[in-house]
């Protein structure tokens, strides 16, 4: 068996980057220099990141057995997927070094049918299922950010906090959009209805595909839970503590104050979500767009509002595939409806 990871070794010292990788092969099929780098900005950070580690075993695969990294058949290619499926490689990993491997290599569709069955010969072997087949209820966490009130007796921590959340749990977005708001972006903050442009590039962005505007009306009823008075006290709170180059909306509450990555926002939701009794050993931050869109349905908005909000397209299959999800321990117990009934 050929082995893929090896102690490490001077080969280890002199990798080439993703980036290099990845330009080498266009040049290899004959791409001009100078539209590389238009096609390389087609690539994400989030992308070029996890695919650093599939390009740094297939350097490596192939230096030891002597393949070319560009070249290489689909024996070589099934050889390495082997390899690191025997290393206890998952089919998620697998599958995601087969993208990685389909950017920088240019094989036949027959080549691709022998790699596609492989995988499925994985799945059979090793199967794989949803990671979360039910979801959280956002009603503990409502409550317990109602108790965050009034707003100007709140830290800036917790007033921190208290938007983040809100603004996840009124909009169904990903932590990456929230990170994204700039200040300029906001339209609104004395009239009845907030908005905020969402002008970034983002994970969903596409040129047929357009960006999120995120809309709060001042929720009167509830004030407690109004995002937009949240919002408008969090950029009162904020304004001294901000320098003339932050233009994004959320900043650290600790000081140097400087603007929160979407990883330092999702410690904050898995912080609010263990205050309110959510178990964050299962669940964590990301799994709020997915509580979020089932509450809703389960309160019976239709499924082609939901997509408008979160920005799917209507043919879109997400929501039923993998975020409608029942709440954990929700189980109907059939025998009591049917005697119910009778």
């Amino acid at each position: 068996m050929i082995q893929v990871e090896d102690p490490p070794s001077a080969l280890e010292t002199i990798i080439p980057s993703s980036r290099e990788i990845i330009r080498g092969s266009f040049l290899k099929r004959g791409i001009p220099d100078a539209a590389i780098p238009i096609l390389i900005d087609s690539i994400s950070k989030a992308t070029f990141k996890q695919y650093a580690g599939t390009y740094k075993k297939w350097w490596l695969f192939c230096q030891r057995n002597k393949v070319d990294i560009y070249q290489a058949n689909v024996g070589n290619i099934i050889a390495f997927l082997n390899d690191l499926f025997l290393n206890k490689a998952s089919y998620t990993t697998l599958n995601t070094h087969r993208s990685a491997l389909s950017l920088i290599l240019n094989y036949s569709n027959g080549d691709e049918i022998l790699i596609k069955r492989f995988l499925k010969g994985v799945y059979r072997a090793k199967q794989c299922f949803p990671k979360y087949k039910t979801t959280w209820d956002p009603q503990p966490v409502l409550e317990y950010l109602k108790k965050l009130y009034p707003l100007n007796t709140l830290s800036l921590e917790m007033l921190t906090k208290k938007l983040a959340s809100l603004l996840l749990l009124a909009t169904g977005q990903r932590l990456q959009t929230i990170s994204k708001i700039k200040i300029q972006n906001i339209h609104g903050i004395e009239s009845s209805k907030i908005k905020i442009f969402i002008t970034e590039i983002l994970k969903t962005s596409s040129y047929n595909r357009q960006q999120p505007v995120l809309e709060f009306n001042y929720f009167t009823e509830c004030p407690e839970l109004c995002v937009a008075n949240t919002l408008k006290a969090y950029l009162l709170r904020t304004s001294s503590l901000r320098k003339d180059t932050d233009e994004y909306l959320m900043l650290t509450f600790k000081k140097p104050h400087h603007i929160a990555s979407s990883q330092t926002i999702g410690r904050w939701i898995k912080n609010i979500l263990k205050i309110s009794g959510i178990d964050t050993n299962k669940y964590h931050s990301h799994n709020t767009r997915h509580a979020t869109t089932s509450a809703a349905f389960r309160k019976g908005i239709g499924i082609d509002q939901i997509k408008d909000t979160i920005g799917w397209s209507q043919s879109s299959q997400v929501f039923q595939k993998f975020y409608n999800r029942p709440l954990e321990g929700n189980k109907l117990n059939f025998v009591e409806l049917i005697q119910g009934n009778n």
